[in-house]
Formats: C-alpha cells, sequence, structure tokens
C-alpha cells in the first residue's frame, strides 16, 4: 500500500448538550494501492456512537460526492463501535474509472445521531436507515425508481430556530376569495424534521401495508393498474387509513403523537423502529414547500391567471397538464430544498385539525403550532392541490379540507415526515 497520510476529522456538533463524538486526526489513515486503484480510508471513533460519512479530496479539493458512492464498511450509517479501529473500502477504479487520485486525502466526518446528514434513505423491507451529505451522494442519484419504491427518502429540513410568513400575503393574486384560510402570520420551530423527498408511492404504501390486521388495502389507489403504478403517488387513503381512529391518531393534537400500530404510520414506526414517522403538521408542510420562497409557488413565481397557467408545468401537475390522472413523482423542478411534487399531484393530508379565521390564526406569532385542539365536523386540512386543480388552488398558502375518513377520488395522498435523531440499535 501506497500513499499514506494522515488528516482531521471534521466534527459535526451542532448543539448538543451530551458526549460528542470524537476521531483524532492522527487515527484517520488513508491509503490507495496505485495498482489497484482500491482506496482504504481507516478512523478510530471516540466517545459517543455517530453517523459516519467521508469525502474524498485532491489537492485538497473534494472530488464531489457524486464520484465514490460506493464506500463500503461502517460508512453512511449510525456507528456504534468505539475504540476500535474502522475500515473503509472505495474501488476507485468502478466509480472513477477515467481519472486517477493524485495527492489524495480522506475526511472522515462523525454527525451526533440528533444531528444528522441531510438525506436519510431508508430500506422499507429491513428498516435500515443510510444517510448522506447530499442527493449527489445518494448511491444511484437521488432521481432512481429505487427511492420511490423500496425505500424511502427523506430530507433534513433545518428549521430549528427559523420563522418564516404562513398564509398568503393579503394582495397575492388567487388568493381573494380564501382570506379566512390563509391568514398570513409568523411561525417559528424549535426543532428540525425531515419529509420525504417525493410524495408516498404506490409500491411504498403497498410494502408497508401488506398484510395488515385492521383489513385495509394495501393497493387503494385509483391508478393502480397503470403501467408506472409503483411510482405514482398513492391516493384514495383517508387521514384514518394514515393515523387511525378514536383514541389513536384520530385525537391529535390531544393525545399527542399516537397512532393506531395497524395504520400506515403505526406500521412504519415499527418497521424501522423510529417512533417520530407521522404527517407533517401544517405549519411543517407549508414551511417545507415555501423552501424560504414568500411567493405564490416555490419557484418565486405569482400567479397570473387562475385557472391556466402555462408557466407551472415546470413544476406542478394540475388541471392544466396532467390528464386528469397522478403522473410518477420526481419528473418536475424540484424546490430549492430539494422535494418534489409540493404543488398538485395529489392533495396531501397534514396533521392538524382543519381551521379558518381566528381559530387558524389571529395574526400572531407562533412557535410550532400543533392546530386547533378539534373540529365539529372531523375536517382535516390537504395541501399542495392535485392533479383535478386549477392554477390557484395549487398555489403554497392554499388548504383544502376533508373529512378525516375520506379517500377521495384519485387525488388524496400524503408524504411523510419524522424526527432527526437517528435510531440507536
Amino acid at each position: 500500500m501506497k500513499n499514506v497520510c494522515f488528516i482531521a476529522l471534521i466534527s459535526a456538533a451542532l448543539g448538543v448538550s451530551a458526549a460528542l463524538p470524537r476521531i483524532d486526526k492522527d487515527e484517520v489513515v488513508f491509503a490507495e494501492d496505485y495498482g489497484s486503484r482500491v482506496v482504504t480510508v481507516s478512523y478510530v471513533l471516540r466517545d459517543a456512537p455517530a453517523i459516519v460519512t467521508v469525502d474524498i479530496l485532491t489537492y485538497g479539493v473534494s472530488i464531489g460526492a457524486g464520484n465514490f458512492k460506493m464506500f463500503s464498511g461502517p460508512v453512511n450509517r449510525l456507528v456504534t463501535t468505539l475504540d476500535e479501529r474502522l475500515t473503509l473500502t472505495w474501488k476507485g477504479y468502478e466509480e472513477w474509472p477515467e481519472r486517477k487520485l493524485a495527492n489524495a486525502t480522506a475526511v472522515v466526518t462523525a454527525w451526533p445521531v440528533d444531528a444528522p446528514p441531510d438525506y436519510r434513505i431508508v430500506d422499507l423491507a429491513t428498516g435500515e436507515e443510510r444517510y448522506y451529505v447530499s442527493a449527489d451522494a445518494v448511491p444511484g442519484g437521488i432521481g432512481s425508481d429505487e427511492y420511490k419504491t423500496g425505500k424511502l427518502a427523506l430530507r433534513r429540513i433545518h428549521a430549528s430556530g427559523r420563522e418564516f410568513r404562513a398564509g398568503a400575503a393579503k394582495n397575492e393574486s388567487g388568493g381573494s376569495g380564501y382570506t379566512t384560510r390563509e391568514v398570513p402570520h409568523l411561525v417559528s420551530f424549535t426543532n428540525d424534521w425531515y419529509i420525504g423527498v417525493y410524495p408516498c408511492t404506490q409500491k411504498q404504501y403497498e410494502i408497508i401495508m401488506t398484510g395488515n390486521a385492521a383489513g385495509l388495502r394495501a393497493t387503494p389507489s385509483k391508478f393502480a393498474s397503470a403501467e408506472d403504478a409503483d411510482v405514482r403517488p398513492v391516493e384514495g387513503v383517508s387521514y384514518t387509513h394514515l393515523r387511525g381512529t378514536a383514541d389513536h391518531g384520530y385525537a391529535w393534537p390531544v393525545n399527542g403523537g399516537a397512532v393506531d400500530p395497524e395504520r400506515f404510520f403505526g406500521r412504519i414506526r415499527a418497521a424501522t423502529g423510529v417512533a417520530t414517522y407521522d404527517l407533517p403538521t401544517d405549519a411543517q408542510w407549508e414551511f417545507s414547500c415555501r423552501a424560504g420562497t414568500a411567493t405564490a409557488f416555490n419557484t418565486g413565481l405569482e400567479l397570473t391567471n387562475d385557472t391556466v397557467d402555462v408557466r407551472l408545468d415546470a413544476f406542478a401537475w394540475y388541471a392544466g397538464n396532467s390528464g386528469g390522472e397522478t403522473l410518477p413523482v420526481g419528473l418536475l423542478q424540484p424546490n430549492d430544498w430539494g422535494l418534489y411534487d409540493m404543488h398538485g399531484n395529489v392533495w396531501e393530508w397534514v396533521r392538524d385539525w382543519y381551521s379558518t379565521g381566528d381559530a387558524y390564526s389571529d395574526g400572531s406569532s407562533v412557535v410550532d403550532p400543533p392546530g386547533a385542539p378539534s373540529h365539529e365536523k372531523s375536517w382535516r386540512p390537504l395541501r399542495g392541490g392535485a392533479n383535478g386543480s386549477s392554477a390557484k388552488v395549487v398555489r403554497a398558502a392554499y388548504r383544502n379540507y376533508e373529512g378525516a375518513g375520506t379517500i377521495g377520488s384519485g387525488n388524496y395522498g400524503f408524504r411523510v415526515m419524522c424526527g432527526v435523531k437517528a435510531r440507536m440499535d
């Protein structure tokens, strides 16, 4: 082995009060065999479990995460082995065949379990979690059908300590008839969360719901017979299908985060061992959708026509371009945080009770709003618009509603969220 060097760890210590993971610089070793082009990187993790990622640099500059996605060994996952040398392997001749490393080094990063990297990939069959620093770093690319079927791709939303304006600006085009449901007000958050890069697809729903004891269909969608059904968003699901009835998920926020163990979120919690899987709250959904924008659409555009606006064709499936049915997720432009289909395709259930006027907001600033404590008609909000919606209805501020037990007709779906803390086996 040749070209051996040492390099310091970059430690991702973001507001964690417990012991932080640590790797001393003299315990990180990079080595490349020039003949085989096989690279090994070894390190020793100290003090606390961590999610470990690695970067490769030449002349101090990263070669780009997209060029070394297939490191094997204890990397891109939670590592609990402390005080022992651990080794990673990368076959450079497979992923970087046209280029050779020169003056190469490696950076190993230890992320605390409650301050993980931005992308979380969950194998729905095994519950295994993997973490990546960017969409480019995800093996096969985040756009692969793998992350729309057997695996769930989630993006970390950095919301803690941040504030945004929920609702529509007073003079927003398209919002004049909906002022009581789009009251502008400031919302801030005390925690980050992960949210699905895509709406939950038919195949993902089927994997989780097959064999459930509640007698719910694992393939409820109107468009289940389509050739590309696996990667279309699941629809034909109600709020109670997802969270439950009676004293289980139906009672949010009174009962906290409880869900029926045989409904979707109960089953995905059991499959992954992570108790924070749920629907996003109304405020979490809108913050995630807007991705830092305050305009009608998360692309920075304002509405020019209430019914059809051809500019929406780049990022939204709606009545003007969908043909009246769902389309495979991820085909159009994402928002600036890498989330697809936030405008159109399917309505997305959120966790709150529906409310309007002062019951929704009196204009005051709020922190982590859970929504109203109840609704006399059992209405829950739906966000984002759908394949049959007019242009004004797929705006970021628009809030639809429906009874919690209603399944819709080819347009009621959802998006998964969860807390940021990694599962500790």
